[in-house]
């Protein structure tokens, strides 16, 4: 196979990158041996950080801010991000982009804004909690919603939780990186992913999160959104991936065991979303040897009847060289079948490896240099090229 890279496979590159927004980590959830609903506002992350997600990180640096120039003005700050008892939470996620653009006689590197989204919560009662955020940076994709806001009611632990209002589906897991191509559709033309970030919809959800070992979740949503991501018919005619004002429904198990006292920690599980002739399966199972190494593996496939198929798989492992470094790698496969008749189907197939590190200067500041392969087999072509990413988060 002869490689090339070109321009066009730069411009593809690129809306790829540029879809990757703040979401939580799986990887530090197998390192820590924690839920995710440990440390976010959310039971599946993403999103605003509980109090203890903003104080586990506060040291989490080459340096402390308190030794830094800012001296002590952030020293109040820096060991809780909620008030009068966790009546008021608040946090932020920022995040900026660099990467190269252009064919290799004339590229440039450019900086992008790709996230600028504070998040707010009000805890006026132990058993309720309103949450919402809103992100400034442009809106890339169709489906994507800028914000959300709901309210969950708990009476108490040992109970499920219900969540009501505008929120993302727990399809999954969230990542803070949906460059992912296990999420992405295979195509001849601009990479599109199977389910936008940021995707919200008006809905509600009931979760089951008080034994350690178990998460059970259960939704249903409207379809608005998700009615704007569209793929084209036989006729060159666009469809809805889920007719508007169309309901959804959701279902979502995890099993996370721990083993050897607490030295591995694992999350097994799947998520079936449904949206009439519109399904979208995860199957996940993720490893972690606690504070040392995590390995994350995703298998996903979606179908739309007698339009596309995909069939994904992605393969992650991070190895957690000091709190304030760590090291990574991922290869993922998307296979995308785009169904003309009964007896004409296009098949396309990519392939993505990325090698990346997780720097930490100052607590709540990441810097993200990566280098990332991107081979579409069927243009028998591919891009190469390093991206770094400024992360700041509170």
């Amino acid at each position: 196979m002869k490689h090339k890279i070109n321009s066009i496979n730069l411009i593809i590159t690129l809306s790829i990158l540029l879809s990757n927004f703040a979401f939580a980590r799986p990887q530090y959830s197998m390192l820590s041996g924690n839920k995710c609903m440990n440390c976010h506002v959310h039971s599946q992350g993403a999103g605003l950080r509980s109090s203890l997600g903003s104080y586990s990180k506060k040291d989490v640096g080459f340096f402390n801010i308190k030794d830094t120039w800012l001296g002590n003005a952030f020293e109040n700050i820096s060991d809780y991000n909620s008030f009068a008892d966790e009546l008021i939470t608040f946090g932020f996620d920022y995040r900026m982009l660099s990467a190269r653009l252009g064919g290799p006689e004339n590229s440039k590197r450019e900086y992008f804004t790709m996230q600028a989204t504070p998040y707010l919560a009000v805890k006026p009662f132990d058993w309720l909690v309103f949450s919402g955020q809103y992100n400034f940076s442009n809106r890339v994709y169709p489906a994507q919603s800028r914000w959300t806001a709901f309210a969950i009611i708990q009476p108490d632990l040992k109970y499920p939780h219900l969540k009501f209002g505008m929120l993302k589906p727990s399809i999954g897991n969230f990542y803070d990186d949906h460059t992912s191509l296990v999420r992405q559709v295979a195509s001849p033309s601009r990479a599109l992913p199977i389910v936008p970030p940021d995707y919200a919809e008006l809905g509600t959800e009931i979760s089951y999160e008080s034994l350690k070992y178990l998460s059970i979740t259960a939704g249903i949503y409207k379809a608005n959104n998700m009615s704007e991501n569209t793929i084209f018919d036989d006729f060159g005619k666009p469809v809805p991936l889920a007719e508007k004002n169309s309901l959804s429904k959701l279902f979502r198990i995890a099993y996370l065991p721990r083993f050897f006292d607490n030295e591995i920690n694992t999350n097994i599980g799947a998520s079936i979303y449904n949206n009439s002739d519109f399904n979208i399966i995860n199957l996940f199972a993720h490893f972690g040897w606690t504070d040392k190494i995590s390995l994350l593996t995703e298998y996903m496939i979606s179908d739309k009847k007698d339009l596309r198929k995909t069939n994904n798989y992605s393969v992650e492992i991070l190895y957690n060289f000091l709190d304030a470094l760590a090291f990574s790698a991922r290869y993922g496969k998307a296979s995308t079948d785009l169904i003309f008749d009964d007896s004409y189907t296009e098949n396309y197939k990519s392939q993505q490896i990325v090698f990346g590190a997780n720097i930490y200067p100052l607590p709540y500041i990441e810097i993200r240099p990566e280098y990332r392969i991107f081979d579409r087999e069927f243009a028998k072509s591919y891009s190469a090229q390093w991206v770094v990413q400024l992360h700041i988060y509170y």
